[in-house]
């Protein structure tokens, strides 16, 4: 059996929907050969892509050498602390040679740090039955896992015998995430989920009152105006939207992901709305590439606040970037929000900005 084969039995026997990544050394060659491969411009947008995949119910797998993973821990953590659903599978190729990277990095002890247990296979018939194990044991935790392939796999007998996963109906999870109490019970949790010590999420021992200078009502009349019914999910990361009273965000944590996170979603066949800000837009950069690249329907809600605490000028236009990047814009102001539902009835790709 060729690679190829090998990979499709994989995706085939796991019921994987969607297996994504950012070539890279031998990383390539297993992308390449997988039949429901969604590239990604990086690891970063992968790992969200995965995770909002495993969010909605659909199994994932994501593929990227070591310097990836140095690359999206952040959107790890994110998905160790919001945790899983369906399946979430990371292949790390660890490249102990140098023969293709800047150092001979082992992974584990990284991975280690952020509280799950690597699986390191031998060979191809032990990385079909790790990975098995591997989605086995995501949707029993509900943190993603991590399996490193080193080197001397590439070299080894590629076979394996046949053990399919039953497909189990994964219904998507509605989560509201990200108010201060709630936020703290999601890190308190994965002190149970997590597979190894780590001093990365201490518990969080005294509850404390939101002090931020944040107007908790400013985003009322916006979030009224908003077609929930239109959408089946709406997306954002950490903004004051995000937080505010009467939000209807249900899914996000680490800043920058809304995009990618919204692309991920339509991938795997929702309809998504996505709230961003102007920090969490240009910290989350590659995505608005993926919104081109992907040619994408997606509606975005841009806040454009200037750090609404204090007031201050993000320092450029970033409406005037988008449309450079023939993005079509609308603005609106804050008093003007009931525009929107005849707005968001547009076709096609669509950022809506709202000024406060």
């Amino acid at each position: 059996m060729e690679m190829k084969g090998s990979v499709e039995a994989v995706i085939k026997d796991f019921n994987i929907s969607i297996t994504t990544g950012y070539a890279g050394y031998l990383a390539s060659d297993i992308l390449y050969s997988a039949p429901n491969y969604v590239s990604a411009v990086n690891e970063t947008v992968a790992v969200d892509f995965a995770h909002i995949h495993s969010y909605l119910g659909k199994r994932s797998l994501v593929v990227m050498k070591n310097a990836g993973l140095n690359e999206s821990l952040l959107p790890i953590i994110n998905s160790c602390i919001l945790g899983t659903n369906a399946g979430m599978v990371l292949w790390i190729i660890d490249d102990l040679l140098a023969e293709a990277s800047e150092i001979a990095q082992d992974s584990s002890k990284l991975i280690k740090t952020i509280g799950i247990k690597p699986l390191r296979p031998k060979n191809w018939k032990q990385l079909y039955q790790y990975t098995r194990k591997a989605y086995e044991m995501s949707e029993t935790r509900k943190i993603p896992q991590i399996i490193i392939i080193n080197n001397n796999l590439f070299s080894s007998p590629i076979e394996h015998v046949a053990n399919p996963l039953k497909d189990t109906n994964f219904p998507s999870k509605k989560m509201s995430v990200l108010h201060p109490n709630i936020s703290k019970g999601y890190i308190d949790t994965y002190n149970k989920r997590r597979q190894t010590m780590t001093s990365m999420f201490p518990k969080i021992k005294e509850k404390t009152a939101f002090t931020g200078k944040l107007n908790t009502t400013i985003y009322s009349d916006l979030f009224k105006s908003i077609p929930k019914d239109e959408f089946d999910i709406v997306i954002g990361d950490f903004g004051t939207y995000t937080l505010a009273e009467g939000s209807i965000i249900q899914y996000g944590l680490h800043y920058g992901s809304a995009m990618a996170c919204g692309i991920g979603a339509e991938i795997a066949g929702k309809k998504p709305l996505v709230f961003v800000g102007e920090g969490g837009l240009t910290s989350g950069f590659e995505s608005v590439i993926e919104l081109v690249r992907k040619k994408t329907n997606i509606k975005i809600i841009l806040i454009e606040n200037g750090g609404i605490s204090k007031q201050e000028d993000v320092g450029f236009d970033i409406c005037e970037m988008l449309e450079n990047l023939k993005i079509p814009v609308e603005k609106v102001l804050s008093t003007e929000v009931s525009k929107l539902p005849e707005l968001l009835k547009r076709g096609g790709l669509l950022v809506v900005s709202v000024r406060y």
